[in-house]
């Protein structure tokens, strides 16, 4: 969420929020890649993540496998 100092600038809150937006649709090329790969251990999806993801901080890949969309509960 972009600061208050950044909202008092119209034109860095606008960059901000587009920023938020693109990370926001890069998380989801994640969890789809996720999902359609179905990894079958978190190392195993941060490995995938890391090779198709490659400039995306540790922090988004996280990010990426914290919703539980690409795999099923453990039985």
């Amino acid at each position: 969420m972009p600061s208050l100092k950044a909202k008092s600038d119209p034109t860095r809150y606008a960059e901000l929020i587009e920023l938020e937006e693109r990370l926001d649709e890069r998380i989801r090329k994640m969890q789809k890649l996720l999902s359609s790969a179905k990894p079958k251990s978190g190392s195993e999806a941060l490995s995938l993540l890391r090779k198709a993801f490659p400039k995306s901080s540790l922090q988004d890949r996280i990010k990426a496998m914290d919703l539980p969309k690409h795999h099923s509960a453990p039985r």
